[in-house]
């Protein structure tokens, strides 16, 4: 235990419903050290509080408090490091399985040349450390990113192509949202550049015609009048 002074907020509370301590009197960083020690030492996913006098154990949903609550101190520290030029350094994570139906986790060291696939010593299957996902079998991590990259920007480049659809005969058209409406280069047919809505009939109905999500919208368009005046015959 490292016997230095803390501040309060490095003494959460109990851990464990079954901790016969009523305050903790070790800060939260060396819970996780203790933690992370017997799980490296011992095939059970089991681990005893180091509490004086306790003997409640922490289950796995504990430990994963325990870690979630450590890696906010350590992300601030690890940008500290990593801003003085420090980044190469050994980092030991604890790694959950990514396999909904095991639930179990272990701790893996993540470095430059180490591997990124955690294999669990629960189920034995496979996850990735550095994307917390099962296995991409078949593909590196950078394969990987550039494989979900490219299939994002497709995602993204059909919904643009999807509002530049003409919605009579699906040519992709230029539009410019600040223009009332569009003329189809392929079919000539005129509609609003937001809500698609044929153009025509705004024009004959009113803005009430566009769709109510339309920013072109007016419930209550004003009416145009029209001055008549009769023929006289002098």
């Amino acid at each position: 235990m490292c016997r230095t002074d803390q501040l309060l907020d490095q003494f959460h509370e109990r851990l464990s419903n079954d901790c016969q301590h009523v305050e903790r009197t070790i800060c939260d960083k060396c819970i996780y050290k203790n933690a992370k020690s017997q799980l490296e030492n011992s095939s059970s996913i089991e681990i005893n509080c180091p509490e004086p006098n306790c003997t409640a154990k922490f289950n796995l949903k504990q430990i994963r408090q325990m870690i979630q609550t450590v890696n906010k101190i350590e992300s601030v520290e690890t940008s500290d490091r990593h801003s003085k030029g420090h980044t190469h350094e050994r980092k030991t994570e604890f790694i959950l399985c990514a396999h909904d139906e095991c639930g179990s986790g272990q701790f893996h060291i993540l470095a430059q040349n180490s591997s990124p696939i955690v294999t669990c010593i629960l189920c034995k299957q496979q996850t990735c450390a550095l994307h917390r996902i099962k296995w991409h079998k078949g593909l590196t991590c950078e394969e990987y990113d550039k494989q979900k990259q490219q299939k994002q920007q497709q995602q993204q480049q059909a919904i643009e192509n999807e509002k530049k659809q003409c919605p009579k005969c699906q040519y992709i058209n230029e539009i410019n949202l600040n223009n009332d409406r569009t003329i189809c280069s392929m079919c000539k047919y005129e509609y609003c550049p937001e809500c698609k809505t044929d153009y025509k009939e705004i024009q004959r109905i009113g803005l009430n015609h566009h769709k109510t999500t339309c920013s072109r919208y007016d419930n209550n368009p004003k009416k145009k009048t029209s001055k008549s005046s009769a023929c006289t015959i002098l």
